[in-house]
């Protein structure tokens, strides 16, 4: 036995791809709160479709934002459930190790 096998590796390449998405999203959500609809944008007779296109469109783009930072933060959580596996899986080794030499 020489660890868990978990690929800390795999792990931190998942969460730098997370990261990237992140920042993506990032760029998308000031893009989508310049596109509000102006409330004049269906005429005279449809303006109150205007207003609440505006609305919708706005609400659209915080949820943007939103997402974009729980992506954010969910690439980071994943560094650090790497790094705590890399930290068990270094105890559990030395553990083990000092086991089999004392049944030696």
């Amino acid at each position: 036995m020489d660890g868990f096998e978990v690929d800390t590796d795999r792990l931190r390449e998942h969460a730098r791809h997370v990261r990237e998405r992140a920042g993506d999203v990032a760029e998308l959500a000031p893009v989508a709160l310049a596109m509000a609809a102006d409330p004049g944008a269906f005429g005279i007779a449809l303006a109150p479709v205007g207003n609440a296109m505006a609305l919708a469109q706005a609400a659209c783009g915080v949820a943007i934002g939103g997402v974009g930072g729980a992506l954010a933060v969910t690439g980071t959580a994943v560094d650090v459930v790497a790094d705590s596996y890399d930290v068990t899986d270094t105890a559990v080794r030395t553990v083990f190790r000092a086991g089999q030499v004392v049944l030696r």
